[in-house]
């Protein structure tokens, strides 16, 4: 049965709506902050599983600076957390389309230039033979993503930093949806098990995708982007016959 709930963060002034599955899993998530109630979210479970399957990394980041990063934690027991109620399908629609809608014209107004990009993050700017250099050595996962990313497949490091303990939690909940739809994965527990140890360091995403997009390899680099720390990949999923 579908539910919706908002969580208020006191501390942070932040509203966060949440249409939820049957699991517990968010489908949709709204965000308001401050008590202008300004918007911050409104990101979706159908279009984050596109970009993540079929666009590249430069897509999706490009799709959470806007729409907020979506939720990949199960919400099953809410109704024991604190700061947490249940509200009516109505009043979620109602915040959704507002922060959407606000959202859509604010990506209009505030778009940056590249160069501004570039000269804000220049690890963003790391070359295919430097990032080669990097994947030596680690996970199982390192070298098949060094082969791709010579055979001429598409990669880009991000610029924002991630506590690991934080990837650990969001990429054992997608491990645990790729299971579910049978996806193939290369060292994907591997690398939850080294993210969830790192904790609290702050850590930099990087992706690769072959050329011929049989796998997407996810690398978790350093703060500095002169080390990957763990790599693992993911197969695409399987037509249905």
């Amino acid at each position: 049965m579908t539910r919706w709930i908002r969580i208020h963060e006191s501390e942070h002034g932040h509203w966060s709506y949440f249409e939820l599955d049957d699991e517990g899993w968010a489908r949709r998530q709204a965000g308001l902050r401050g008590s202008d109630h300004q918007p911050v979210a409104a990101a979706t479970l159908t279009e984050v599983l596109r970009l993540r399957d079929h666009a590249d990394f430069g897509a999706l980041q490009a799709y959470e600076r806007e729409y907020g990063t979506l939720a990949e934690i199960s919400f099953d027991g809410w109704g024991e957390a604190e700061g947490v109620s249940e509200v009516s399908e109505g009043a979620f629609e109602q915040v959704w389309h507002f922060a959407r809608t606000q959202l859509d014209v604010m990506a209009g107004t505030t778009t940056r230039t590249d160069d501004e990009v570039g000269a804000a993050h220049p690890r963003a700017g790391m070359t295919r033979d430097e990032l080669a250099a990097l994947l030596d050595k680690g996970t199982t996962a390192c070298r098949p993503a060094r082969a791709a990313l010579l055979a001429g497949g598409g990669f880009a490091v991000g610029d924002e930093l991630i506590p690991a303990g934080r990837l650990g939690t969001t990429h054992g909940m997608r491990l645990r949806r790729t299971r579910l739809r049978g996806q193939q994965t290369l060292a994907l527990d591997e690398t939850i098990d080294i993210l969830r140890r790192a904790a609290d360091e702050p850590i930099r995403v990087g992706e690769i995708i072959a050329e011929d997009r049989s796998w997407t390899f996810m690398l978790f680099l350093d703060a500095t982007a002169t080390t990957v720390l763990a790599c693992g990949a993911l197969a695409p999923p399987q037509a249905d016959d």
